[in-house]
């Protein structure tokens, strides 16, 4: 009898309830309530020569959107600019030098 249930047909099934429930829905509106911080003032010091480790973005960003969105994204800690119209979002606020970029580590207060 084990022979007519396999592990692919119980996991498809499981997969499939999942997206019939409209559960992908349900995850983006979640998503979207953690961005929504409450309000903060947050500033941004300024290390030469240093860029972050851990990506959160690519460089995709001016360093005023990096500086607007990075306090209402989660899990991240600061910006790296090669120049002030590329910019990325870090979670680490660990350094290493690189003469292309500046880090720019995020403090906030309510």
């Amino acid at each position: 009898n084990t022979e007519n249930l396999g592990a692919n047909n119980g996991w498809s099934t499981a997969t499939m309830s999942c997206y019939q429930e409209g559960g992908d829905e349900e995850e983006e509106e979640e998503e979207e309530e953690e961005e929504a911080t409450d309000p903060q003032t947050c500033t941004f010091t300024k290390s030469e020569n240093k860029k972050f480790k851990g990506k959160l973005s690519g460089l995709v960003y001016t360093m005023e959107e990096c500086m607007e969105k990075c306090p209402l994204t989660n899990k991240c800690k600061g910006c790296s600019c090669k120049n002030k119209n590329k910019c990325m979002m870090n979670k680490k606020t660990k350094t290493k030098n690189n003469a292309k970029f500046d880090a720019y580590e995020m403090e906030c207060s309510n």
